[in-house]
């Protein structure tokens, strides 16, 4: 397979698992009861923001953590902001 960027990769990914050329995932996540947080990193290029955005919109009990600092390795890249946001969705 030939070297792809992260938007690439991306498209390459939800490609193989949409069911059409609008969805990126082949499940109702509308449906879902559990909460969920989600951390997106501004410089994500792994799961771009406005690739991520859609999907995650669909969810009813998300919480979005967004960090313009942060790529793909959140825990990583920005810890602070990623333990002090996970702290706070698991003691709610």
């Amino acid at each position: 397979m030939p070297e792809m960027d992260g938007l690439t990769m991306a498209r390459f990914c939800a490609g193989l698992h949409a069911k059409d050329a609008n969805s990126v995932v082949d499940v109702d996540l509308s449906k879902l009861a559990t909460p969920v947080l989600y951390f997106m990193g501004d410089r994500d290029t792994q799961i771009p923001a406005e690739l991520a955005r859609p999907v995650i919109s669909s969810i009813p009990n998300v919480q979005i953590i967004e960090e313009p600092t942060a790529g793909h390795l959140m825990f990583f890249e920005a810890p602070a902001v990623f333990y002090r946001g996970l702290e706070k969705f698991l003691l709610q």
